[in-house]
């Protein structure tokens, strides 16, 4: 009869307020723990990330715009503005098609924005959208979002697709969901950003999602972009007035003093 291998005890010591083996070896940028596997740039919503990837991402410029139901020049598209746009609340409603996925709505900034056109850089990060959205049914209903980079020619690039937001309500509610967008991507003068909402449906029927945008929701799509400083000087005489908010987007007053 074979002899068992005898168990080989295992060392433990005592650092700070937690108890730990000698013998385990989290690597760097890898290995699993519960809340997700750390990887050097993280995947999913829990995935854990070290130090260094926190600082980088706090310390670039981040660049919002905000949307609109206005229609936009692109066809059945709407408008993305610079500035929060402060009417009356508007909605856009989409049926989404029973177990499966559906377009809400799409959303571009506006062409020859100056803003926007000061955009040299789409940089790798963080991209998100801090949306107001509800449903008329309760259950196993989510939204997510792609960000694209469309060029002058109408050429659409996505770059990141979100996660999943969480199950949707019947009131009205605030939800942020993000993308990792793991290369930057020139921008030039002419270039546009595009971003898609999408409906998920997890229900044997079609079920509806509303996106609620302008008023008082800033519901609006963030992003890393690189922007030369001076770029948005005021030229002198101009009587055009820029801004850039606290929360580091910016936008632009115009009017005769």
């Amino acid at each position: 009869m074979a002899k068992a291998k005898p168990q080989r005890k295992r060392k433990f010591k005592e650092s700070g307020h937690s108890i730990i083996s000698d013998e385990i070896n989290i690597p760097n940028h890898s290995g699993m723990l519960d809340a997700g596997e750390v990887h050097r740039t993280p995947t999913e919503e829990l995935d854990p990330v070290n130090k260094a990837y926190v600082d980088d991402q706090a310390t670039r410029n981040e660049i919002e715009l905000f949307l609109t139901e206005n229609a936009s020049d692109i066809a059945t598209y709407f408008d993305m503005e610079t500035s929060p746009v402060t009417a009356a609340e508007e909605t856009i409603t989409q049926s989404i098609t029973a177990n499966s996925t559906t377009l809400i709505a799409s959303f571009a900034s506006i062409l020859d924005e100056r803003e926007v056109d000061t955009i040299e850089l789409l940089e790798s990060g963080v991209y998100g959208i801090h949306a107001h959205a509800s449903t008329n049914f309760p259950n196993n209903m989510r939204f997510y979002f792609e960000f694209y980079h469309r060029t002058a020619l109408g050429v659409e690039t996505l770059l990141g697709t979100s996660h999943d937001s969480d199950i949707l309500t019947l009131a009205e509610a605030q939800y942020n969901v993000h993308a990792n967008v793991l290369t930057d991507t020139a921008f030039v003068a002419g270039d546009r950003i595009v971003t898609k909402i999408y409906g998920r449906n997890g229900n044997a029927t079609s079920k509806d999602i509303t996106i609620s945008m302008e008023g008082d929701t800033v519901t609006r799509v963030e992003f890393p972009g690189f922007i030369k400083p001076g770029a948005l000087a005021v030229p002198a005489g101009s009587h055009e007035d820029i801004q850039f908010n606290d929360s580091g987007s910016f936008g632009a007053d115009s009017g005769l003093y």
